[in-house]
C-alpha cells in the first residue's frame, strides 16, 4: 500500500512540474488538420532539415521551430530529426548539430507532457532530458558569447531547468544574462537580443527581460534609425501588452519630432499617442502615461488643438486616472467650450460629484447640480443632481429643503429612472421617520464632508470597475484594494461600507467586490468607506456611464 502511495506521489509532483510549463505543446484535431495541408516539402522534419543543411542562421531555424513545434508535435518526427542531426555531424558542424538536438528533446518532452504520453515520458524522459543538458552544455562549451549559437544554448538550458523550478536555473539566468550582453556588443544581430528578452518576460523574468529589452530599443533606435522603424517598434510593444517599452519607444519618436520645423508633424502623432494610451474598457492604457503626452500636445499646440472629443477623453482619462482635481477642471473648460455638447449634462454631473464628494465643495457642488436641476428637459443627470441637492440638504440636517428636493425628483421623473427614484423613497422614508441617513451612506457623507476627516484622501481603497462604460442590464464588477497602515502578526480585519447606487446588488460588510447590474442608462455613483474597526482606513468613490 505504501508502494502504491509512493508512486502515485512522484506522479502527482512530476506532472504538477510539467502542469507548469510555459509553452506547453498539444497536438488536437484542428492541429492536424493544419499540418495535413502543408506541402511535403513545408513539413516539420524535411523543413528543419533543409534550414540546417542550408546553414541558415541559429536565430532562424529556432524561430523554424518554434513555427513549427505543433506540426512536429503532431507527426511525431522529432526521433528521426535527431537521428538525422547525428548522422551529419562533423568537427565543422557539431556545435549546431549539438544544439538542434539538445532543441529537440526540448519540444519533444514539451509535446509528450502536453499530450499525457506518459509511456513514452517515463520510460525514455530521463534519457532525453540527460541529451537535452549534456548537448546543450557541449554547444556551450564549444562557442564563446560573441556567438549566437551560445546566447540560444544558454537559453535554452535556462527555460529547461527553470520549467523544472531547479534552483541551479538561477545561475544559467546570470550566465545567459552576461553572454547577451557580451553578444550585443560585438553583434548587429540585435534581433536575438529581443528574443532572449521575449523567452525570459514569457517565463516571469520582467525586470531582467526589461534589462535586455533597453538594450535592443538603444541599438534599435540608434541615429541610423527612421521614423517610421522607430513608432513601429512602440506599436509592437503596446501589441504585445508591454506598455512600459512602448511608451518608452514612444518617447524617443516624440523627442525625434519635437523640433520647431518639425511641428505640424508632431501635432497629430501626439493626438494618436493619447489616444492610444488614455483609458479605455476595452484595451490596454495607462491614464498617467497618456495625460503626460496631452500636456505635451498642449505645450505644443496650445488648447485649441482640443476638439469637443479630444477634450472629453482628457477630462474623462484623468477622472479614471483618479486625477479628479484636474479632471474637474477639464470638465469645466469643456463645458465653457462646448456648451451644447450632447455630453454636457454627463460633464455638469461629473463637475458637481468631483467638488462635492471628492474636493469637499460642497458649495461648487450644489452650483453644478442646481444647473442641472435647472434645466428644462430630463436626463439621467438632472434626475440624480435633484437627488443629490437633497441628499446634501439631508446630510446638513435641512430637512426641509431636503424633502422638498427629493419631491421635485418625484414630481420629475414621472415614474423614470427607478434607480434614483428608489433612493429618494429611501431619503424620505428616513425623514418621514425621523431617522438618520443609511449608515453606510453617511459613514461616506461624513469622511467626505465633514473638515475634520480632511485626512481621508481616496488614496488607500483602489475602488474600481472592471468596465466604467456599459450597457444597461450588462453585469458589472467592482473591486477594491485596501491599503492599511496597521502593520504585526494579527491579520487586519477589514469591513466594506459600500453605499451609493450599487445598482441590482446589495454588498455586504465582508465584501471587498461585487457583480451588479443596471436597469437604467446614467451615470451611476459606487461610493465606498472601508474600516479596520474601529477606525476608517479610507474613502473612495467612482462613476460608470451606463448607455
Amino acid at each position: 500500500m505504501k508502494k502504491v502511495i509512493l508512486i502515485s506521489a512522484i506522479f502527482v509532483l512530476l506532472f504538477s512540474v510539467v502542469a507548469k510549463a510555459s509553452d506547453e505543446l498539444k497536438c488536437d484535431q484542428s492541429c492536424k488538420d493544419k499540418c495535413a495541408q502543408l506541402p511535403s516539402e513545408q513539413k516539420c522534419e524535411m523543413s528543419l532539415k533543409k534550414d540546417i543543411s542550408e546553414g541558415k542562421p541559429v536565430s532562424a531555424v529556432t524561430s523554424r521551430f518554434d513555427e513549427l513545434k505543433g506540426c512536429c508535435c503532431c507527426d511525431n518526427v522529432y526521433n528521426d530529426l535527431v537521428n538525422s542531426l547525428k548522422s551529419s555531424q562533423d568537427k565543422a558542424n557539431l556545435p549546431q548539430a549539438n544544439y538542434y538536438i539538445a532543441l529537440t528533446r526540448y519540444y519533444q518532452l514539451k509535446c509528450l507532457e502536453g499530450n499525457q504520453l506518459w509511456d513514452e515520458y517515463f520510460n525514455q524522459g530521463s534519457s532525453y532530458r540527460d541529451e537535452l543538458t549534456n548537448c546543450a552544455q557541449k554547444a556551450i562549451d564549444a562557442t564563446t558569447s560573441k556567438e549566437a549559437l551560445n546566447v540560444y544554448a544558454r537559453l535554452l538550458l535556462w527555460e529547461y531547468y527553470n520549467s523544472q523550478e531547479d534552483v541551479s536555473s538561477i545561475d544559467y539566468l546570470t550566465g545567459l544574462m552576461k553572454a547577451v550582453t557580451d553578444y550585443a556588443k560585438v553583434s548587429s544581430d540585435i534581433q536575438s537580443v529581443k528574443y532572449v528578452a521575449d523567452r525570459i518576460r514569457l517565463n516571469g523574468e520582467r525586470a531582467r527581460s526589461r534589462e535586455l529589452y533597453r538594450m535592443y530599443i538603444e541599438k534599435f533606435t540608434g541615429p541610423q534609425s527612421k521614423d517610421e522603424d522607430v513608432v513601429s517598434l512602440a506599436e509592437g510593444f503596446y501589441k504585445e501588452d508591454n506598455l512600459d517599452l512602448a511608451e518608452e519607444v514612444y518617447d524617443i519618436y516624440v523627442d525625434r519630432l519635437s523640433k520647431p520645423q518639425d511641428k505640424e508633424k508632431l501635432l497629430p502623432v501626439l493626438k494618436e499617442i493619447a489616444k492610444k494610451l488614455a483609458y479605455d474598457d476595452g484595451r490596454d492604457n495607462d491614464p498617467a502615461y497618456a495625460e503626460k503626452i496631452f500636456k505635451k500636445l498642449e505645450e505644443s499646440g496650445g488648447k485649441g488643438v482640443f476638439d469637443e472629443d479630444l477634450l472629453y477623453l482628457r477630462a474623462y482619462n484623468l477622472e479614471k486616472g483618479k486625477e479628479l482635481k484636474n479632471a474637474r477642471e477639464l470638465y469645466i473648460e469643456f463645458i465653457t467650450r462646448f456648451p451644447k455638447s450632447s455630453r454636457i449634462d454627463e460633464a455638469l454631473y461629473k463637475i458637481g460629484m468631483i467638488s462635492g464628494y471628492a474636493l469637499r465643495d460642497k458649495a461648487g457642488a450644489n452650483e453644478y447640480f442646481l444647473i442641472l436641476a435647472g434645466k428644462a428637459e430630463n436626463s439621467p443627470q438632472v434626475i440624480s443632481a435633484l437627488y443629490h441637492l437633497g441628499l446634501l440638504a439631508q446630510w446638513q440636517e435641512d430637512l426641509v429643503k431636503a424633502k422638498d428636493f427629493y419631491n421635485k425628483t418625484i414630481e420629475r421623473a414621472k415614474g423614470t429612472y427607478k434607480d434614483t427614484i428608489y433612493l429618494v423613497q429611501e431619503r424620505l422614508k428616513e425623514i418621514e421617520e425621523n431617522k438618520p441617513i443609511e449608515s453606510n451612506l453617511k459613514d461616506f457623507l461624513d469622511a467626505s464632508l465633514k473638515p475634520e476627516n480632511s485626512r481621508f484622501e481616496m488614496t488607500k481603497v483602489g475602488l474600481q470597475s472592471e468596465k466604467y462604460q456599459a450597457n444597461a442590464g450588462d453585469e458589472v464588477k467592482i473591486g477594491s484594494a485596501a491599503v492599511s497602515d496597521k502593520a504585526g502578526c494579527m491579520q487586519v480585519v477589514l469591513e466594506y461600507h459600500w453605499s451609493g447606487n450599487t445598482g441590482s446588488t446589495k454588498p455586504t460588510f465582508d465584501k471587498p467586490g461585487f457583480e451588479t447590474k443596471y436597469s437604467e442608462p446614467g451615470t451611476k455613483e459606487i461610493f465606498l468607506v472601508i474600516f479596520s474597526p474601529p477606525d476608517i482606513i479610507d474613502r473612495d468613490l467612482i462613476m460608470m456611464d451606463i448607455k
